[in-house]
């Protein structure tokens, strides 16, 4: 085999609409890459508690997770990284955002998610997310200081929500904030992120670029295929990451992502990629 490593975000890359995935296609190709020593990575928007469900009908103990977009990072139960956000500017960041309209703001700390209110309209999707939302009657009654994201959900089109993101990464320094899709944009430390993740785990397995492969959907994907040679972006995927990414394959709906894991575990190499070069 060629590769190293490989990192699959979540939603709308291997999940389909529904959150489903092939569970039993998946199980078999994470053994099969694990026997020939290529280590995986869930690099994902979702929260360590929530990934760790989409995996508990196999053994993952080898499987990393990379939750709050790669700044929070587990292996077997154990939390291997955490990239806080910057504090105390995070109470400047809350502020601005308390100014947005028909926002509603959930701060992670890698494993509880805390609000002071969300929309009531959209209650039942933002717990899809964030089952294990506290409501809090105060930002004080949260401990700031173990941020790692802000995720924000706005009814908005993805136009408005990048521009609200923007607006947040030109204020802040400090600050990253990336749409996310599904009415989402993150907010994070700028030196966080998928990227960063997907470094660390390049550094510790002595993984070059051009023995990476990253798959993705969203903005929040971009750091990641930023370091890797066989970016590749799902047919689904903002045309932004589309631009920046080198390859271009099928959709999530159509579980693509499984199918390129399965050709290349049938190859054993990665000349068959050319075909999906853009």
């Amino acid at each position: 085999m060629e590769l190293k490593l490989i990192g699959i975000d979540m939603d709308d890359t291997l999940l389909r609409e529904n959150k489903t995935y092939d569970e039993e296609r998946f199980k078999k190709v994470y053994e099969e890459l694990k026997e020939q020593g290529i280590t995986t990575v869930i690099a994902s928007g979702n929260s360590y508690p929530r990934l760790d469900e989409y995996f508990s009908h196999m053994n993952h103990e080898d499987l990393y997770f990379a939750g709050d977009n790669g700044n929070y990072i587990v292996k077997k139960e154990e939390v291997l990284h955490k990239a806080v956000v910057d504090y105390p500017e995070i109470w400047e960041v809350a502020k601005k955002l308390s100014e947005m309209d028909n926002i509603s703001s959930i701060y992670c700390d890698g494993v509880h998610s805390y609000s002071t209110g969300i929309n009531k309209e959209y209650e039942d999707y933002i717990l899809s997310y964030y089952g294990n939302l506290q409501i809090v009657d105060s930002l004080d009654e949260i401990k700031m200081d173990e941020i790692v994201k802000i995720a924000n959900h706005m009814p908005s089109s993805l136009e408005e929500i990048k521009k609200n993101a923007q607006k947040i990464t030109d204020e802040f320094s400090t600050f990253n904030a990336v749409s996310s899709g599904g009415g989402w944009f993150d907010i994070f430390d700028i030196h966080g992120g998928k990227g960063s993740a997907i470094q660390a785990l390049q550094e510790k397995y002595n993984a070059k670029p051009e023995e990476t492969m990253v798959f993705g959907d969203s903005q929040n994907d971009a750091s990641m295929v930023e370091h890797a040679k066989y970016s590749v972006a799902l047919s689904n995927a903002d045309d932004k990451l589309k631009e920046i990414s080198n390859y271009e394959i099928g959709s999530n709906e159509d579980q693509a992502v499984l199918d390129i894991l399965e050709e290349l575990i049938k190859k054993g190499s990665l000349e068959f990629m050319e075909q999906y070069k853009k």
